[in-house]
């Protein structure tokens, strides 16, 4: 016959609340750490179709901007060209202009003419003094240079007709 001494196990199950919650702790863990890394990785995913877009962007935008400064350099150009032209292309107005001043009271200006720096008056005066007077006040004008009387006719009024080069711009000649 056998004694036994020691108590009799009862099988009782006993949950260790400790260990079960340290498991799901670290497999938590290790889930969000996942999930974290995942939208990490999307991130950056992200950010270089970003970047790629971008560089893309600013290749297409870089020939744009190579061709706009060579397009506003030649509008530069060409506005330098129309400004010359303009000045040449208006000479005239100095001219006329300065006519006002110079012509003596007692003498008009039939024909006036002027090609490119040329100028050609016709004109009726009082008497050889008036047109003698306008040549002068010609000559005293910064604006008219080498004046010369080509014809000079008297009947009633004196004719005359008057040769002058008008004054070149500054750079120009």
């Amino acid at each position: 016959m056998k004694v036994n001494l020691l108590k009799e196990r009862q099988k009782v199950y006993s949950i260790n609340w400790i260990e079960i919650l340290v498991i799901i702790s670290v497999v938590v863990t290790i889930m969000l750490m996942g999930v974290h890394y995942y939208f990490l990785y999307m991130d950056k995913e992200l950010l270089e179709a970003d970047i790629n877009y971008l560089d893309n962007q600013l290749n297409i935008l870089s020939v744009r901007v190579a061709e706009y400064n060579r397009l506003k350099a030649e509008v530069e150009e060409l506005e330098a060209i129309k400004e010359k032209m303009d000045q040449l292309k208006y000479v005239w107005a100095d001219a006329l202009i300065e006519l006002g001043f110079v012509i003596p009271e007692k003498a008009l200006v039939n024909t006036l003419q002027i090609e490119e720096t040329d100028l050609r008056l016709n004109g009726l005066a009082l008497d050889n003094q008036r047109v003698l007077e306008l040549v002068d006040n010609m000559n005293q004008s910064p604006v008219y240079h080498d004046v010369k009387i080509i014809n000079l006719s008297q009947s009633n009024d004196v004719n005359y007709n008057i040769s002058a080069l008008l004054a070149a711009e500054e750079g120009e000649e």
